[in-house]
């Protein structure tokens, strides 16, 4: 099995802050933990300080068959169906590669043995996780999903490149220049295009 981990999109730069020694957790909820501190500020006086955190996130581009695996969606309390692509929280003790292989399957029964790490992103200002953003190329369906019992409910729709990027240009802040430089440069996207459909 390849496993490449490699880097390739730009990383976004952000204001961050590390966890100091003297916060304490005042918050614990399913996904989110708020921590607070005393900090002396620039006057001399000290003011309550706080930091959210969760856990960190993979996110894949699933490439099958010539198409990008995207994800219809439903969840509770959202009225829409909205797009999304296969990801999620990353387990306590789990590699991000590991958390991405193991999202791609449950959301979409797909597997892959070509893997790269595509970009990352975080932490944040305010908010301690990570987002890795995964490229799984010549998936193949080996199974069927592995939905919570909940009530996720996710259908796997094949896009080509064209839609794919219309519709994450829309989707993710973030990234959304390096996207949208894939969108609408020639060059960027052919490059793009050999990169998922091809090795490098």
């Amino acid at each position: 099995m390849r496993t490449k981990m490699r880097a390739s999109m730009k990383t976004a730069a952000y204001a961050t802050q590390k966890l100091p020694k003297n916060a304490k957790r005042v918050f614990k909820g399913v996904i989110f933990s708020i921590y607070q501190w005393r900090q002396k500020v620039f006057d001399g006086s000290y003011r309550t300080f706080e930091l959210a955190t969760k856990p960190n996130v993979a996110n894949i581009i699933a490439v099958a068959d010539g198409k990008i695996l995207m994800l219809r969606e439903m969840q509770p309390g959202i009225k829409l169906p909205f797009w999304g692509l296969p990801g999620g929280r990353i387990g306590t003790g789990e590699s991000p590669l590991h958390g991405a292989k193991r999202e791609l399957l449950e959301e979409t029964g797909y597997t892959s043995k070509d893997w790269v790490l595509f970009g990352t992103e975080g932490p944040r200002w305010k908010v301690n996780t990570n987002t890795y953003w995964f490229l799984a190329r010549d998936c193949k369906r080996t199974s069927e999903q592995r939905l919570e019992a909940w009530g996720e409910k996710i259908d796997v729709v094949p896009v080509s490149v064209d839609e794919f990027l219309a519709k994450t240009t829309k989707m993710w802040r973030n990234v959304i220049s390096d996207l949208a430089e894939i969108k609408h440069d020639k060059g960027k996207r052919a490059a793009f295009k050999k990169k998922i459909f091809g090795s490098d």
